[in-house]
């Protein structure tokens, strides 16, 4: 996920709460699509690395073939659970 943070200038919006609130929704919502699609690619590009390597290779890491989509997905899963737990959320 990408680690950015928006914060707007107090006097900028001063007694427009809910236009700053709209504001840092929106962008929060942006950045929530932009990392989706990261995490998108980089799990499409682990698959092509992993399904490239031979049966020999994969045994050498302890896994099989079958394991490789099921493996990729939980350690998304697992990152993404970090990262919302280092930020917080």
């Amino acid at each position: 996920m990408l680690n950015i943070s928006y914060r707007m200038p107090r006097r900028l919006f001063a007694g427009h709460g809910s236009i700053a609130s709209l504001v840092r929704r929106l962008l929060k919502a942006v950045n929530s699509l932009i990392a989706a699609g990261i995490a998108q690619r980089e799990y499409e590009l682990n698959l092509i690395i992993l399904e490239g390597l031979s049966d020999r290779e994969l045994s050498d890491m302890g896994l099989t073939r079958s394991q490789i989509p099921g493996g990729l997905k939980d350690a998304a899963r697992d990152r993404a659970r970090l990262q919302r737990e280092r930020l917080g959320m």
